[in-house]
């Protein structure tokens, strides 16, 4: 759960991510992240797209909040990516890291490529 540590001087914000496979990921999703990643480095991330980090094994994605609305959201997201996000918030989590050494999860597709 998210959370806060304080020493009575500075405090820390806890945040929760769910640690799956890239298995997950069709290759085509693989590669329209690193894509998305090399756009967002330039300052032309793909509006209503969550944020998404490149880590070099694996990506480092934010899941949208419940209440996040964005018009363009069905339209640019993969389906595969989707499902990720809906069952990582379903879960709890506010990150989800794709990493090619994480374990799969039973209740999400895996794609071999």
């Amino acid at each position: 759960m998210t959370g806060t540590i304080s020493d009575g001087s500075d405090s820390l914000r806890l945040r929760i991510f769910a640690d799956i496979s890239t298995a997950h990921l069709t290759e085509d999703l693989a590669t329209s992240l690193e894509e998305e990643c090399e756009r967002r480095a330039r300052g032309k991330g793909t509006e209503g797209m969550p944020t998404v980090w490149n880590l070099g094994t694996g990506f480092f994605i934010w899941v949208p909040d419940p209440g996040f609305d964005h018009p363009d959201f069905d339209r640019v997201v993969d389906p595969v990516l989707k499902n990720i996000l809906a069952h990582a918030r379903a879960s709890g989590a506010e990150y989800v890291l794709l990493d090619q050494d994480a374990e799969t999860c039973a209740a999400l597709p895996i794609f071999d490529w």
